[in-house]
């Protein structure tokens, strides 16, 4: 009796690694649950009770659709949109701490199938949780129908009320039409963003409001972050660009963009960095052109609106590239296309032969643009102590244009 109770014991113990949910960990701070495969990940997204749990990813996971016991989804993976006739978020937040130690997540694919499902991406909405250190490659997100507006899509997350740092996602975004809140990491941002970038495009048709290659709507903090890439609205479009779609009373510090923005006919506030201002934009710059189609209003080459009405202040930033509108477009400026409500400027520059000088900005000789005395006031770099920790730095004169320090 004694020798079958040991032999018991033994199975049950060697059984316990087999029976654990993920590949390892309790899921608190010092003891993450490790994610190292697609099976982990699917089960994290099933199952609500762990999302105010800790993950660490401890491998590259590929979730492309053709490979076996992946799939298109067509909600966002993890604290998904429980009813997408109501708005707001209805599903269950993502409260925890998601850190992908540098790992890779690639070939993510969405595609609601013309059924608008809001707030898409790799997570539905994150809230007080954290997600760091996660490069996600090669996402494809495809929203939206004619009837229905999309709410709130980025490659990372839907919508964010906690914080993302060190993340990086390549993406591929359509909207069919009506999308809003369209971003190229998070789609509706209430919290903080640092040290993120974000590369591709986003494409979308009729009626496209909000659309941001790092964000679509910013409402928190974004810092030391990027995006590069190509975002397009169609006709009657209002707020895109290439970094934010909209900062609506929310921060952004030394971010910059590179790529393009463009409006169809009767778009409205298109700009290289931001569409529309009503926040604070400090130290940043933009080297995208901004077109837009005929009748269009508000063309900036660093931000297409900027307003009072909360704050409206862009103070150290400049913008190179070009601004063009197509027939009877109007309110078109090399830094800034449109002012209202007692928006604010300071310090601010645009090359000359980007864009109109409509009195927003100081307009500045190719040659002008390269040399640091010409920025008043700016924080640069003193080159020869070596030190980091200014904002900007300017290693040739003569040869480039400023770039931020980090």
């Amino acid at each position: 009796m004694m020798k079958k109770a040991v032999l018991t014991l033994m199975v049950l113990i060697l059984a316990y690694p087999c029976l654990a949910k993920y590949s390892g960990g309790s899921g608190d701070p010092n003891d993450p649950y490790q994610i190292a495969n697609v099976a982990d990940l699917l089960t994290l997204a099933a199952d609500t009770n762990d999302y105010n749990k800790c993950f660490i990813m401890t491998a590259d996971i590929d979730l492309d659709p053709n490979l076996p016991g992946r799939k298109i989804f067509t909600t966002a993976v993890i604290a998904y949109d429980t009813n997408n006739s109501n708005w707001p978020f209805d599903g269950k937040d993502f409260t925890g701490v998601f850190d992908g130690a540098s790992h890779k997540i690639t070939n993510l694919t969405i595609n609601t199938n013309g059924a608008g499902n809001d707030f898409l991406g790799l997570f539905g909405s994150v809230c007080v949780g954290q997600i760091r250190d996660l490069q996600l490659i090669n996402v494809r997100i495809t929203a939206g129908d004619n009837s229905y507006y999309a709410y709130c899509i980025g490659g990372l997350s839907g919508g964010n009320q906690g914080s993302i740092s060190n993340c990086y996602a390549t993406v591929t975004i359509l909207g069919v039409t009506n999308p809003y809140a369209f971003g190229g990491l998070v789609g509706y941002n209430l919290g903080n963003i640092s040290n993120s970038c974000s590369i591709g495009s986003i494409n979308c048709g009729y009626n496209s409001d909000y659309l941001g290659g790092l964000v679509g709507i910013n409402r928190g903090n974004i810092e030391n972050s990027c995006s590069t890439g190509n975002i397009n609205g169609g006709n009657y479009s209002d707020y895109v660009g290439v970094l934010v779609g909209y900062n609506w009373g929310g921060t952004i510090n030394n971010c910059f963009s590179t790529g393009n923005t463009t409006g169809g006919n009767v778009a409205g506030f298109l700009g290289g960095l931001v569409g529309g201002n009503d926040g604070n934009i400090n130290n940043s710059f933009s080297n995208s052109d901004v077109t837009g189609g005929n009748d269009a209003r508000g063309l900036g080459g660093l931000v297409g609106l900027n307003s009072g009405y909360i704050s409206g202040n862009i103070s150290n930033s400049y913008s190179i590239g070009n601004v063009t509108g197509g027939d009877y477009s109007f309110n078109i400026g090399g830094l800034l296309g449109e002012n209202m409500s007692g928006g604010n400027i300071f310090n601010c520059y645009f090359l000359a032969t980007s864009g109109p000088d409509n009195g927003y900005g100081e307009p500045l000789t190719d040659g002008e643009m390269k040399q640091s005395s010409n920025f008043i006031s700016w924080d640069f770099v003193d080159e020869t102590a070596n030190g980091y920790e200014d904002i900007w730095r300017l290693c040739n004169e003569g040869m480039e244009y400023p770039k931020l320090a980090w």
